[in-house]
């Protein structure tokens, strides 16, 4: 544990040495305790059995007969993993603040359960701090290996995919009989998009954990990796012994059949491709690979050409999803190709959709600037001036940067106001003196000082 502890949260470092003296957080149950440990005990069995309001109302009865902080601490755990599993994280960080007493809520179980709900909440920043408070509290041996893993989650979710990497490394080491901490490190390695270190994670796993359900997907991540690296045939060959499986689970069999469409798309075989992916919807049933199925369908339409009917299952498939990483990029691609054929209305409410629904900033801004192209496409130059100038604020790309403040430069020169041009040409000649496009900003400069100098007679 020590490895770990190195690569540990920023806590003192005399905590994390208490780490080996912690105590496990169990109480037992004890004639005449009012029927808590009961309550417990059918708690977690509904909660196994995905029966969250049961299982909340069984936790909610252990709470009130506990006969200890200890005691309630387990049951307000319940409570809040219950309201998890219905996707509920908000709510179950409010029930903390509003119902769970301060000894309660300093406990490592309630601290983990706060941590859990914090990082389904979309909120790593807190949940890196409570496990920091959990750290300096003291982890219990029977939740150590989980509070660890729950840890290299987080780091994952704020992007700080070297400590990630560095805790999973830590976790294979220290666990080496668990495939889950192999197939997580091997999952992350392969969504960094870094072949070689990810390749010989898979081949690791795979050799640890032969027969293992962690090693069905190991086999599905090293298609998938292949797939990325144009390696098709490869791609092909693991993903089809998954697919044709009658044994493998379901949802495995369909995130196969999504692996072999992207395969016959990158041959081009768009027909084959659809055919794949319609296999994989049968198989999916409605978890995440339905979802991640559902987008690969509409932006293979969409990509096929076929806007409408990309847009239609787009739609269809936010609706369901609207948080589905895959929304954001496709809608944005959508209004790109409307634009690029010059269906200027649709384009502009696909954007605008981009813009109601999506906080990213860099497709932020790209979607402004769609709609600043879109706008003067419609004679609105005073809306698409204002859409330019958004985009120019929050543009990375100089390149791109500049093209945003040029043509807000040319919309208020579209719009008739000739001052604001002038102001805007001159600012970008002083801005970016050796871009192409310098030379042309000097000359409507002049032409919009002549044009302002007439209006004003």
């Amino acid at each position: 544990m020590n490895t770990l502890i190195r690569h540990g949260l920023r806590a003192p470092a005399a905590a994390w040495m208490a780490l080996a003296a912690a105590v496990a957080l169990v109480v037992p149950a004890a004639a005449g305790d009012g029927g808590w440990a009961a309550a417990l005990s059918r708690g977690r069995e509904a909660l196994r059995d995905e029966l969250f309001d049961l299982a909340e109302s069984q936790f909610r009865s252990a709470v009130s007969n506990a006969p200890s902080p200890a005691a309630r601490a387990e049951g307000a755990a319940g409570i809040i993993e219950a309201r998890l599993g219905q996707g509920r994280p908000r709510e179950a960080l409010a029930y903390l603040a509003a119902e769970v007493e301060a000894s309660v809520a300093r406990t490592p179980l309630v601290l983990r359960a706060r941590a859990r709900a914090q990082r389904a909440a979309g909120d790593a920043a807190g949940a890196l701090e409570t496990l920091s408070t959990l750290a300096a509290t003291g982890v219990p041996p029977d939740l150590r290996e989980g509070v660890w893993r729950l840890y290299a989650g987080v780091l994952d979710d704020a992007g700080r995919m070297d400590d990630a990497l560095a805790v999973w490394d830590a976790l294979v080491r220290e666990y080496p009989r668990s495939a889950r901490h192999a197939l997580d490190r091997a999952d992350l390695w392969v969504r960094l998009a870094q072949a070689r270190p990810a390749a010989a994670a898979i081949e690791d796993l795979l050799r640890a954990h032969p027969g293992t359900p962690e090693s069905r997907t190991a086999r599905l991540l090293r298609a998938r990796l292949r797939a990325g690296g144009g390696d098709g045939a490869a791609a092909e060959s693991d993903a089809m012994a998954i697919a044709g499986d009658t044994h493998a689970p379901p949802a495995d069999r369909a995130r196969a059949w999504l692996i072999l469409g992207a395969v016959e798309e990158a041959r081009t075989n768009l027909t084959a491709a659809a055919a794949a992916i319609d296999r994989g919807r049968e198989l999916a049933g409605k978890g995440p690979v339905a979802a991640d199925l559902a987008f690969f369908r509409a932006g293979l339409r969409v990509r096929q050409g076929d806007l409408d009917a990309g847009r239609d299952l787009l739609r269809a498939a936010i609706r369901v999803w609207p948080d589905h990483v895959e929304g954001a990029r496709i809608q944005l691609d959508l209004a790109r190709r409307l634009l690029d054929t010059g269906r200027h209305a649709a384009a502009l409410e696909g954007f605008q959709s981009h813009l109601d629904a999506y906080e990213e900033p860099g497709g932020r801004a790209e979607a402004q600037m769609g709609k600043g192209w879109c706008l003067l496409a419609l004679n609105r130059a005073a809306e698409a001036a204002a859409s330019f100038e958004k985009a120019a604020e929050s543009l990375a790309d100089p390149v791109r940067r500049a093209e945003a403040e040029f043509k807000a430069a040319d919309a208020w020169f579209a719009n008739g106001q000739f001052t604001a041009a002038f102001e805007r040409y001159e600012a970008f000649r002083a801005a970016y003196p050796s871009n192409a496009l310098a030379l042309r900003a000097a000359f409507l400069a002049a032409d919009s000082l002549h044009r302002a100098g007439r209006s004003d007679e």
